[in-house]
């Protein structure tokens, strides 16, 4: 066996131990999941390129929010928190009176309604990997490929408690909002909730399809036609809500197992501008979840009661139309996109077992569960290989900025920001 013979043998070990750590990295990772209410995890199109079937995309993303949607039929914005229900301090109160545990109020406050607004801040980081490879093709009309998506995220936040100076209460005065302030804190550490600053960092929910793909050249006098579809599992590697922790997120399905299908379409209309949708539908399985409950109502992130439910949640519905413009000039471009998500209300069912239990009201938590939201997202792109005659590696380079948009039903989401850098290498 000659020198250049072992020289090649070692060099595709090499590459498959390569292979085999990027593997191992991505079953550890955060995936671009869509079904997350809190930050927008979704990725724009890609470049499509003639003969080129695989893809590989590096990015940054940094993410920020401050506010909340309400609900679909009403332009109020809420603080993050406030997503799942107003604090009311005289109704925590009551509800721990249930749970055997003291109720701090003075005597004369206990029936009043004692309402806090909680406004707070949210940013994350985020470095993503998605890789896309063709593996193989079919009577030269079908390509079927196989993808992952994966990140890495950290997040940090913040909770203030603003007293509701329009609360119907006979309590006024700075010295007994000040009060009512240091008895919050108290009922708190009797929760063992942290309600302050936090820091969230590790990955996500790990993502893995296989999906076929077709193009048709003039088709319908079209320039090119692009048609694929693609199955997915989401398997639940990711950081989870923490219950104790309040404006704690979490990075993918909070635990839950998920599948997708999604198809996509692209057609160039002429030369350098195309029109395309995405359509997916995701499906999270039902998983036990050991969490706080309410009891008086009391909003799920102060839940006095903490037991056993079973939580299947309904499924996640995405549509995103959009336009590119290519070659602008000298390979510049733009995408537009439009991505709708509807997600409906979970089902859950109480597990906890005992003759003495607290009854619960979970009324509102369940139905707190329901969201959808609408997203334009802007993306520029220099596209370095556009103008050459030959192509080989030359990247895409891009920069998107995802923004929360209330055009249509909007409800009971994070109003998050977030602005992306990236570049494609197509292959």
């Amino acid at each position: 066996m000659g020198i250049d013979t072992q020289d090649h043998i070692m060099l595709k070990y090499r590459c498959l131990i390569v292979a085999i750590i990027i593997l191992f990295f991505n079953q550890i990772a955060q995936a671009m999941v869509y079904d997350n209410r809190f930050i927008p995890l979704f990725k724009s199109p890609r470049v499509m390129m003639p003969n080129k079937h695989s893809c590989f995309t590096p990015e940054l993303f940094f993410a920020t929010a401050s506010r909340s949607f309400k609900d679909s039929d009403s332009d109020e914005e809420i603080g993050l928190s406030e997503l799942y229900g107003l604090y009311d301090q005289g109704q925590l109160a009551r509800a721990m009176d249930c749970v055997g545990l003291p109720n701090l109020l003075l005597p004369e406050w206990r029936r009043y309604e004692l309402r806090w607004h909680m406004r707070g801040k949210l940013q994350a980081q985020s470095f993503v990997f998605s890789l896309e490879k063709s593996i193989v093709s079919y009577c030269k009309k079908f390509h079927y490929f196989a993808g992952i998506n994966s990140l890495i995220m950290q997040t940090h936040g913040r909770t203030e408690f603003i007293f509701d100076n329009q609360s119907p209460n006979k309590v006024f005065g700075v010295g007994n909002n000040q009060e009512l302030d240091q008895i919050r804190r108290q009922m708190n550490d009797l929760l063992n909730l942290n309600a302050g600053s936090f820091r969230q960092i590790g990955f996500g929910d790990f993502d893995i399809y296989f999906g076929a793909r077709k193009q048709w050249d003039h088709l319908y006098k079209f320039r090119t036609f692009y048609l694929d579809g693609r199955l997915g599992v989401l398997a639940p590697t990711g950081v989870n809500q923490d219950w104790n922790t309040v404006g704690s997120i979490p990075f993918g399905g909070n635990g839950h197992w998920g599948i997708y299908g999604a198809n996509k379409v692209e057609i160039e209309v002429k030369e350098n501008l195309k029109v395309g949708y995405l359509f997916r539908i995701n499906k999270r399985f039902a998983r036990n979840v050991k969490m706080r409950l309410s009891v008086k109502g009391e909003p799920i992130l102060f839940g006095v009661e903490y037991g056993k439910v079973r939580v299947d949640p309904a499924p996640t519905i995405i549509f995103a139309p959009y336009f590119a413009a290519e070659n602008i000039r000298d390979g510049f471009g733009v995408h537009i996109v439009y991505t709708l998500r509807y997600h409906g209300q979970d089902s859950w069912v109480d597990l906890r077992q005992g003759s003495d239990l607290v009854e619960l009201d979970l009324k509102q938590a369940i139905k707190n569960t329901a969201w959808s939201s609408d997203y334009f997202t802007l993306k520029a792109f220099y596209d370095f290989g556009k103008t050459k005659m030959e192509r080989s590696l030359e990247p895409v380079l891009y920069a998107a900025w995802d923004i929360p948009s209330a055009m249509l039903a909007t409800k009971r989401v994070y109003k998050t920001n977030r602005f992306t850098v990236g570049i494609q290498f197509s292959f």
